[in-house]
């Protein structure tokens, strides 16, 4: 079974109204998949974290993209970025007592899949959680 390992979640200020997200991880694969071409599917969801409460809320997903592990490539370091109106990212719209803003809790889900090639007893890696990314946008 392949691992996901070092996800990471950044949001850094374009303009007065928008973020780049840009979301990293490492993919080892292991020998089978590596000998076999292993094709995986990447889908990276963006979620509004509220401690507490068991729903969250998925503010953005990013396109899903297939890539390869093969014996020269068997870890594959992935980063994706995209561009978000800080309004899909405050997900908590209230105010707190002293006027501010209530901030937000961001992070990023990393779910694999088998495209192609997949091994004769398929082991897809547990989806993967970045870190929580704490803000007030809008």
């Amino acid at each position: 079974m392949a691992t996901i390992s070092g996800a990471t979640l950044d949001i850094a200020n374009v303009n007065a109204t928008t973020v780049i997200l840009t979301v990293s991880y490492t993919l080892t694969a292991n020998n089978v998949e590596q000998l076999a071409g292993t094709v995986f599917t990447e889908n990276i969801q963006v979620i509004g974290d509220d401690p507490g409460i068991l729903t969250d809320t998925v503010v953005a997903a990013l396109p899903a993209q297939n890539f390869a592990v093969s014996t020269a490539t068997p870890t594959v370091v992935r980063t994706r970025t995209r561009n978000l109106p800080k309004s899909a990212l405050n997900e908590d719209p209230l105010f707190l007592a002293n006027g501010a803003e209530q901030p937000d809790e961001i992070l990023a889900r990393i779910a694999l899949a088998y495209a192609a090639n997949a091994p004769a007893t398929p082991a897809i890696p547990p989806p993967a959680t970045t870190n929580t990314v704490v803000g007030a946008w809008r």
